[in-house]
């Protein structure tokens, strides 16, 4: 049995070879998920929040004081 450290090494290919694979396909998503994106504009009624189709009225959060 050959026990050198190329040939340990070589075992691992595929595993390596796996891991690499794995974060091409991920980062392959993520590009194909940005240029094939819907490319819509943005405007600020798009961007407000939908109540039950009655307009926002006031801010979305109120502080609250806390004191004991």
């Amino acid at each position: 049995m050959d026990a050198s450290p190329d040939s340990q090494l070589l075992q691992y290919l595929p595993v390596l070879m796996l891991g690499l694979l794995a974060v091409v396909f991920s980062f392959g998503i993520l590009v194909v998920s940005v240029v094939v994106g819907k490319k819509g504009k943005r405007t600020p009624i798009k961007d407000t929040a939908y109540e039950c189709g009655m307009l926002p009225v006031g801010e979305g959060s109120t502080r609250l004081s806390v004191k004991f």
